[in-house]
Formats: C-alpha cells, structure tokens, sequence
C-alpha cells in the first residue's frame, strides 16, 4: 500500500495524473539535508504503478486495433467481389433497359402503323400502346436519373483531381 504526501493510505484505484507529478512537494527531513526518503519511495511507486498501468493498457488497445484491421483486411476479397458483381448488374442493367426501348419503340411503331392502315386497333392494341408508352417513359426517366448520377460522380471525381494536395 502506498502513501501520499500525507502519509494517507492511497487507493489502489486512484490514478496518478500528470499534475500529481508536478505539483507533488516532498517534506524535508530534520536531521540531514533532502527529502523523506520514505516518501518519496512511496511516490515514486505510485509513478511506477501508473506507468505500467498506461503501458498494459496501451498494449492492449494496440492489440485490439490489430486485430480490428485483420479482421476488416479479410472481408476486403469479399468486399472488392461484390463491388466487381453490382459493376456487372449495372453494365447489364443498361443494356436489357436499352433492349426494352428497342423493342418498345418497335412495338409502338408497329401500332401506329395499325392506325396508318385505316383500321381501328382493338382494345387489347390500344392498352399494349399505352403500356409500351408508359414504359419508354419510365425507361427515359430512369436513363435520365442514371446520368444525372454519372454527371454528378464525374464532377467529383474532376473536383478531387482539381483539388490542391496539402503537403
């Protein structure tokens, strides 16, 4: 058990601060010239125990943080999988969307050529136009969302390149 600059007994949970190290003032002895040895013994395995105490436990947030790394560093193969997979899902996305316009524009035409011909079209026909209709615009929409998205990735790619480099 260690004693503090009263002589008081000092918890064991109590933690030496900086400040107790700087303010700290020994007594001096009577009978010859310097410091209460006792004390000062005293003080200085106060510093010893919080030194080794800030030591573990620096050990072990290291060890944590390493492993935390190594744990992350794992998943990275799956992680660059899935982005290489969702890349792929988006390049075939675009192209059956732009097959569907393709064949939606054909379809449309081939109904209007119905009414070019002086025949009135049947309910069904009518229906399948507004439904190809609706879906060239929704297709339109979502090809406008898609470069609304592009535009805005590329300028920020452009502003991080264009950006100056502290060094």
């Amino acid at each position: 058990m260690t004693l503090d600059a009263q002589h008081q007994p000092r918890d064991i949970n109590d933690h030496l601060l900086p400040d107790d190290v700087v303010g700290k003032q020994f007594t001096t002895v009577r009978w010859r010239t310097g410091y209460d040895e006792a004390e000062v013994d005293d003080f200085l395995d106060d510093v010893e125990a919080t030194y080794a105490r800030l030591m573990r436990e620096n050990d072990e947030l290291r060890g944590r943080a390493e492993k935390s790394e190594a744990e992350v560093q794992q998943y990275q193969p799956q992680i660059d999988e899935i982005v290489a997979s969702v890349e792929v899902l988006a390049r075939r996305n675009r192209s059956l969307r732009n097959r569907l316009f393709d064949v939606a524009l054909r379809a449309n035409n081939s109904l209007v050529n119905v009414g070019r011909k002086n025949r009135k079209p049947t309910l069904g026909e009518s229906t399948l136009a507004l439904d190809i209709l609706d879906l060239i615009g929704d297709i339109n929409d979502s090809r406008t969302q898609e470069g609304v998205r592009e535009e805005g990735s590329n300028q920020e790619g452009s502003k991080e390149e264009g950006a100056p480099h502290s060094s």
